[in-house]
């Protein structure tokens, strides 16, 4: 299988043939898109040659974006086969003029209509592009989440700070998927978006800190979540076990979860919250059972030093 002539564990063949850890289809899968109307430009090089496209971005996500050329000489050029296999083989480079935010991607598709007034592209991005930068709905405020690490040992130090930046990505990440399928039932004008996560600082000593920037109800979620499920929850904190999570665990979490959603009720709607018992959605226990608790056990797992969650940051002290 895959050019290997002798026995391989499928674990390490896995390792050895995933080219992309982070960014698989399965996970580019993952991430809702938001229909929206915004001005592109993509670039591309065509037989040596530049090109560029003009045209409207109509449905966008973190990991792809569709769009509509309309321009009589465009559709010409994109209905030609050597032309959509050309662009196939390249990158192309997808420009937002309102943010002027550009991101790398290949084509991964494309439909003419039937009328052939215009041509729908579908461009998958080669990482995690920020939805914010390509779409006109207002951005939700953000906060600081700061994550520190204490490696047991200098000789297991580096694989493990690899695994806490690896398990704090998908935490991050499906903590936000999570804040956008409450923000779906919420924002029916679909005025607003929850904002990429960014790193905001990294100190890469003993101990690590990494400080990220995300949507103020994403930060609560692990906030509330870390310190629910064992986290030591200050710098002094002493040990490096995770202490045992309350025996109404389960409660306290569809209140985390109740929290969070008031918080977005409170930043996206006009009016007061009701203070009517909520109905947590079906897809957000499915969010959280699958793709969040997972990730925020490896993260806070203290097994391998100990790891502290908080809010806050250290900028200025040398980071990166």
């Amino acid at each position: 299988r895959c050019g290997y002539t002798k026995y391989i564990p499928i674990n390490q063949l896995d390792v050895k043939t995933l080219k992309d850890p982070l960014w698989d289809q399965a996970v580019r899968n993952r991430y809702p898109s938001i229909k929206d109307y915004v001005p592109v430009e993509v670039a591309a090089q065509i037989g040596g040659k530049p090109r560029a496209f003009s045209g409207t971005a109509v449905e966008t996500s973190p990991s792809m974006v569709i769009c509509r050329f309309s321009h009589p000489e465009d559709i010409a050029f994109l209905r030609r086969p050597t032309v959509q296999r050309a662009i196939r083989r390249e990158r192309v480079t997808v420009h937002f003029p309102l943010s002027k935010e550009s991101f790398v991607a290949t084509m991964q598709g494309i439909n003419i209509a039937a009328t052939e007034q215009f041509v729908l592209v579908t461009f998958g991005f080669l990482t995690l592009a920020a939805i914010e930068a390509m779409t006109q709905r207002s951005v939700l405020a953000t906060s600081e989440l700061r994550v520190t690490f204490v490696p047991k040992s200098n000789q297991t130090a580096f694989p493990e700070v690899a695994r806490k930046f690896y398990w704090l990505f998908q935490a991050s990440e499906a903590a936000k998927l999570v804040c956008e399928e409450f923000l779906a039932q919420l924002d029916v004008d679909k005025r607003y978006v929850l904002p990429s996560t960014q790193i905001k600082y990294v100190r890469m000593q003993s101990p690590l800190v990494i400080v990220v920037k995300a949507a103020i109800p994403l930060v609560a979620l692990i906030l509330l979540q870390a310190r629910l499920w064992g986290n030591l929850t200050s710098p002094g904190s002493q040990g490096d076990k995770r202490t045992e999570p309350p025996d109404n665990a389960a409660g306290k979490t569809e209140e985390h979860l109740s929290q969070v959603f008031r918080i977005l009720e409170r930043t996206v709607s006009e009016q007061p919250a009701t203070p009517t018992p909520l109905e947590i959605p079906e897809r957000v226990h499915e969010l959280y059972a699958r793709q969040f608790r997972p990730a925020l056990d490896e993260l806070i797992d203290h097994a391998a030093g100990q790891i502290v969650i908080d809010e806050g940051s250290d900028a200025g002290q040398g980071g990166l």
